[in-house]
């Protein structure tokens, strides 16, 4: 089901929010600007959540509502019960709440890391061409791509980072094939992903037993 059909938007990450009724995801609405927005889960009563002029994206919800994105300064943070947002983090992208809330997964230039939302302590761990990390349902590791360059070809893989010891295992072993958008399941055992065998193909989805601890 299509819920948002404007023309020339270009509607991404979607997620669902707190209360199970309404989606959250960024858009252009068909202007110059990227804001995020929620909307009802049938695709009525669209609302923005971040001001004007403030291009955000890849939206991420905690379960008590705090809403956390991409701006070109680095992640914001916005408070439901204020409406209110400030810089969190400078640097960084591609926020992820863990599934307590009490972390933020980021991704930077050359590494991934979380941050402890009771004293904004981080961890950062050495990860050239890292990006779009999960947590896993479990709230123990983040799961994310890598990509680089060998002999002048791409080469795509995902791996998984125990955020408590630091421990890295890769899941989906370095290849062309494009594997990107990884997601952990509820239980933490499975990961799914998307994958495109040749560029520009239409991507299919992919799933893969996470090894234990």
């Amino acid at each position: 089901v299509s819920l948002t059909s404007g023309p020339g938007d270009d509607d991404r990450c979607p997620l669902e929010a707190l209360d199970q009724y309404r989606l959250v995801f960024d858009s252009d609405a068909g202007r110059l600007e990227r804001r995020v927005y929620s909307m009802r889960a049938d695709g009525e009563d669209m609302q923005a959540l971040t001001a004007e002029g403030v291009i955000a994206r890849e939206p991420s919800m905690a379960i008590d509502g705090r809403l956390a994105y991409s701006t070109a300064e680095g992640i914001e943070l916005l408070e439901p019960s204020t409406g209110e947002s400030h810089l969190l983090l400078a640097g960084v992208v591609h926020p992820t709440w863990s599934p307590d809330a009490l972390q933020i997964g980021y991704a930077a230039v050359e590494s991934v890391g979380t941050i402890h939302m009771d004293d904004e302590s981080q961890w950062g761990w050495g990860c050239t061409g890292c990006s779009l990390p999960d947590f896993s349902g479990d709230g123990s590791s983040l799961v994310y791509t890598r990509q680089r360059v060998e002999e002048l070809n791409e080469r795509h893989e995902i791996s998984t980072l125990n955020v408590t010891t630091g421990e890295g295992r890769e899941i989906v072993p370095s290849s062309s094939i494009r594997v990107t958008q990884p997601t952990g399941s509820p239980d933490g055992r499975w990961m799914a992903a998307a994958m495109e065998c040749d560029p520009g193909a239409s991507a299919s989805v992919m799933a893969a037993l996470l090894p234990p601890g």
